[in-house]
């Protein structure tokens, strides 16, 4: 049975689209105000261009799916590593200023030191969530 647990965030690839497709405009409108200062929003828009579409080229390699359960392992990122030996679980959610997104990055730390990192995951905080019980959920099986 495959249990899918984290996802990626929708919102933030429709964000870096948007993003992506409004800098042009703003390089575009240094046509219009190429006198006064025209220069500045080519630049700026530049900048922007390159920085919104490096961060969309890293949501769109983000996989899909980002953490699923099959079973007594774990799928994350297209890793394979053994649920029992997750040792803990960390999240912190996207943010901005003082407003904060729904998704977030994903760090799994594992009993021989590896660690599964992921970016631009859907609902971050139920993710983790569901990870820690799992997690304990397999240490209740070994005391028993």
């Amino acid at each position: 049975m495959e249990e899918v647990i984290a996802e990626r965030s929708k919102g933030a690839l429709a964000l870096y689209i948007c993003m992506s497709i409004l800098c042009p405009i703003l390089m575009g409108t240094s046509v219009f105000l190429w006198d006064r200062s025209g220069i500045y929003y080519l630049v700026m828009g530049g900048i922007c261009f390159a920085f919104f579409g490096v961060v969309l080229v890293l949501v769109l390699r983000t996989p899909r799916k980002i953490a699923v359960r099959v079973g007594e392992e774990l799928y994350f990122c297209g890793q394979a590593y053994k649920l029992r030996d997750i040792v803990r679980v960390e999240y912190r959610n996207a943010h901005r200023r003082s407003s904060h997104y729904p998704w977030g990055t994903l760090e799994v730390y594992f009993a021989d030191g590896r660690i599964a990192k992921s970016r631009f995951v859907a609902d971050v905080e139920q993710a983790h969530n569901r990870l820690i019980e799992l997690m304990r959920e397999h240490v209740a099986k070994e005391t028993d």
